[in-house]
């Protein structure tokens, strides 16, 4: 459309009474779509019998400058969005609209209907609004001006929110990670978890299905956002850089700081890019997130983004969408959005529902032999339970002030430089395991001499203190370096040791116990832990290992870890108990059982988490129904009869469902949030 043109269309407008302002998003790159889509809006502004009117990117300063388009979106009722392709820059601006509640028109031009069905299988955050397929400008004008119906009614996000206090106080980070493991990627989250107290992970490694009710909950309660963009040629390309697209854009809307990360050899469509950073070496990613951070520290929102959309704020996004009516209908929500009845934002990983698993977790066989047991194996396959379980007895155990529990996470890519060490010694004669041995030893003691410490540094009047425990305060202050040191950063300070030892396994097992471990042990097994009870629960096992050249340096550390209890014991003496409970996935379980010199003590110390029964997995719906409906209609119901039809397709709805998954409680919850 020429300036003459777009000089008479405005003038014809002028003489319209325009009731709704509207802004038109498509992805420009191709020509031909790009004319159908201007022509449509030609043909809808010279429309007198049309109450509303649009705008295009030309129509702001002639420029695609992102702030001069999310102000003209903020400014406007409704945007109507191309999203054929999945284009981010679109989708972009479809989650700022939507995050600033504008009603969202979206449609597709020409296509196969396979095409279509694939692009919204990978926009499937967005289910629930129709795409409406054109093939030319007419029918493009016609979609539109039936939508034009709906511009009355609540915007779109409201289909996906249900109201809540507004009283949330904003903290940590949500960082959508999806399913790269790329090295820049994990030195941005580590880089991420120093500087933030909380980081809520959005990890497609272990649950790619999150609702958009999950992303808005989450970025409710975080204060800013970062997110991981891969090129092309990487599984699931292109429904990551959509969803992060739409969900960085309604995060900018929400006034969150937002860190937009390019991994290496994706390219930053032109919208956005001064929001994008591109890391050109490794080193580079810590500097970026530190300067997010920095800014996001001082309140120092650097661009205008921000402040697009006046009135907008966090609590807002929770607006209330008319469910006090129906009261079953509240309850249900929560599976889907929240206060954590499926977990703390409606996600099933554990992780993110730790401080809501009181409410409604589900006691088995299982938990209760952990419970009491001095060494165990815990074995699951993902999405078991297997770290509800850890959280839930770390909880219980923690009531008994004579227990000291500690709970340690390693990642792989913490593990990564130490399993180039025992790759270089090999394992003649068991020289790599012995290794191993030393360097969990180390990395355990540190953990129980950190926890001491903290008892005794917050807990006890400095002159009720004894002499051992004075002394083992000296001893902890003189190796500061390891005790106040994460995990990570202790590991690397095991692999300089072997590194200076040129990875011979008897001077690294002498210079271990001359700089620590003799010192160490001799202040545990004094007077200071008589009558305690150790426990320390390792997690995460089954991220330390992967197919590739370590896998077999990486099954020498769980295995060199199980042996330990009993070696530990020994050394701290008779008064004093130590348990150890290790959780890995099953499928990690069978390769060690294949490499294991005694495989029938690790069956003897197995603990495998299986739901074969169908009355206990059906509990956890159960419970989490109860537990919602108590706190949403003042007392618990039976969800059964209150929330399920008898019967699906003439079968009892229980054997339907049980029929329908695969047995564990992941799935189980899946089918049921799917289902409401």
């Amino acid at each position: 459309m020429g300036k003459r043109q777009r000089k008479r269309s405005r003038k014809k407008r002028q003489r319209r009474s325009i009731q709704y302002r509207g802004f038109f998003a498509y992805p420009d790159a191709n020509k031909s779509q790009g004319e159908i889509s201007r022509a449509a809006i030609e043909r809808l502004n010279c429309d007198p019998n049309c109450d509303f009117d649009l705008l295009d990117w030309k129509d702001t300063t002639g420029s695609r400058i992102i702030s001069n388009i999310l102000q003209a979106i903020s400014e406007r009722h409704f945007l109507v969005a191309d999203i054929s392709g999945l284009n981010p820059n679109v989708l972009f601006e479809v989650g700022f609209a939507c995050g600033s509640k504008k009603h969202l028109v979206l449609v597709g031009q020409g296509k196969s209907t396979e095409e279509r069905q694939r692009d919204l299988a990978n926009m499937h955050i967005l289910s629930g609004i129709n795409v409406f397929p054109y093939q030319n400008a007419e029918d493009l004008a016609t979609c539109i001006i039936k939508e034009a119906r709906e511009f009355h009614k609540e915007p779109t996000i409201d289909k996906y929110i249900i109201s809540g206090t507004g009283q949330v106080t904003p903290k940590g980070v949500l960082f959508l990670k999806g399913s790269t493991n790329h090295e820049y990627a994990r030195a941005a989250l580590d880089e991420l978890k120093n500087r933030f107290d909380t980081v809520a992970i959005d990890d497609w490694n272990e649950d790619i299905s999150q609702p958009l009710s999950w992303y808005l909950s989450q970025m409710e309660e975080r204060s800013a956002v970062a997110a991981c963009f891969v090129d092309q040629t990487w599984d699931n390309a292109v429904r990551v850089n959509a969803r992060f697209a739409v969900i960085c854009g309604i995060a900018v809307a929400m006034r969150k700081p937002v860190l937009m990360v390019g991994l290496p050899g994706y390219k930053p469509h032109f919208d956005y890019q001064d929001l994008l950073k591109i890391p050109r070496k490794l080193g580079y990613v810590k500097q970026i997130v530190n300067q997010s951070a920095d800014n996001h520290d001082k309140k120092a929102q650097s661009t205008s983004l921000y402040h697009l959309a006046p009135g907008l704020s966090p609590a807002n996004i929770r607006k209330s969408t008319k469910l006090g009516k129906d009261e079953k209908e509240l309850v249900l929500l929560d599976l889907v959005v929240g206060s954590g009845f499926i977990s703390e934002s409606s996600n099933t990983i554990a992780e993110n529902e730790e401080a809501f698993l009181p409410n409604y977790f589900v006691e088995t066989g299982q938990f209760r032999r952990l419970m009491s047991t001095s060494q165990a194996l815990v074995i699951g396959t993902k999405g078991s339970g297997k770290t509800a379980n850890l959280f839930m007895l770390r909880e219980k155990l923690s009531t008994d002030r004579r227990n000291i529990v500690r709970v340690v996470k390693p990642s792989d890519h913490e593990m990564s430089r130490f399993f180039s060490g025992l790759k270089k010694i090999g394992d003649p004669s068991g020289r790599a395991t012995h290794v191993a041995e030393n360097a969990w030893k180390l990395l355990l003691y540190c953990e129980i001499l950190s926890s001491l410490h903290g008892l005794l540094v917050h807990n006890r009047v400095p002159a009720s203190l004894s002499d051992a425990e004075r002394d083992l305060l000296d001893f902890c202050e003189s190796r500061a370096e390891l005790l106040q040191a994460s995990f990570a950063q202790r590991l690397d300070i095991v692999a300089d040791w072997l590194l200076e030892t040129e990875y011979d396994s008897d001077n690294f097992s002498q210079l271990v116990h001359q700089r620590f471990m003799n010192e160490a042990s001799s202040r545990l097994s004094g007077s200071v832990l008589r009558g305690k009870t150790i426990v320390i629960m390792v997690d995460n096992l089954d991220k330390t290992w992967g197919p590739g050249p370590d896998t077999q340096e990486s099954l020498i550390m769980p295995l060199s870890l199980l042996g330990l209890q009993r070696k530990i014991g020994h050394e701290l003496g008779k008064n004093i108990n130590v348990n150890l409970i290790a959780f890995l996935r099953r499928n990690m379980f069978e390769l060690i059982l294949d490499d294991a010199r005694e495989p029938d003590k690790l069956l003897s110390d197995a603990v495998e988490l299986v739901w074969d029964e169908p009355r206990t997995l059906l509990k956890v719906i159960d419970e989490r129904l109860k537990a919602s409906s108590a706190t949403h209609i003042g007392h618990e119901v039976d969800p059964w009869t209150t929330f399920f039809p008898p019967t699906v397709e003439g079968v009892p709805t229980q054997q339907w469902i049980m029929e329908s998954i695969v047995p564990r409680p992941r799935d189980l919850i899946h089918l049921v949030r799917r289902a409401i």
